[in-house]
């Protein structure tokens, strides 16, 4: 089960640090860790009181593969560029963004996932689990069951067909 939201936000002079945190508390006042939390912005505009000339440059700070990670993701500048298409994902670990340059009012967009496992989804995996590892338990032969002849059933155990190797091609010379 999963859940999307539409998220925007501004960064200005006055306001130029924007974090976005999955571990917030949630409506009863406890972060919810069994949802995976993602953030992924797909857009940024300069809005129309942005300096012309001005470059507003927006960073990132968040938690990488190994450590923190603090880079510039975009710039845009009045009269040059006021919009860029992003495709920038950030799961399961707060972010900072900032202004890092400029006055903006830079605008970002983009969507909030909440990815979920109900009860009852739970319960069926763990069935299906079990349900797999019957079915290997059958799958499986032992070498001192095996008769002399491949193609024939082994006392009513499932058997996988044996793969055929290909034929080498002959050269023509």
């Amino acid at each position: 089960m999963s859940e999307g939201y539409f998220w925007g936000a501004s960064l200005t002079a006055d306001k130029n640090t924007i974090t976005w945190d999955p571990e917030e508390p949630s409506k009863d006042g406890q972060p919810d860790f069994s949802r995976g939390h993602s953030l992924t912005i797909k857009q940024a505009m300069l809005g129309k009181e942005a300096k012309s000339g001005e470059l507003n440059v927006v960073q990132a700070e968040t938690v990488g593969y190994n450590g923190d990670v603090k880079i510039p993701l975009f710039s845009l500048e009045a009269g040059a560029l006021r919009q860029c298409m992003l495709d920038l994902s950030f799961p399961d670990a707060p972010v900072v963004l900032k202004l890092a340059e400029g006055s903006g009012p830079v605008h970002l967009s983009g969507y909030h996932s909440i990815v979920g496992l109900s009860v009852a989804a739970s319960v069926m995996d763990e069935q299906t689990d079990d349900e797999l590892e019957d079915e290997g338990e059958e799958e499986m032969v032992d070498e001192d069951e095996e008769d002399e002849d491949d193609d024939s059933p082994r006392k009513g155990k499932a058997v996988p067909p044996k793969a055929k190797k290909p034929k080498p091609t002959p050269k023509k010379t």
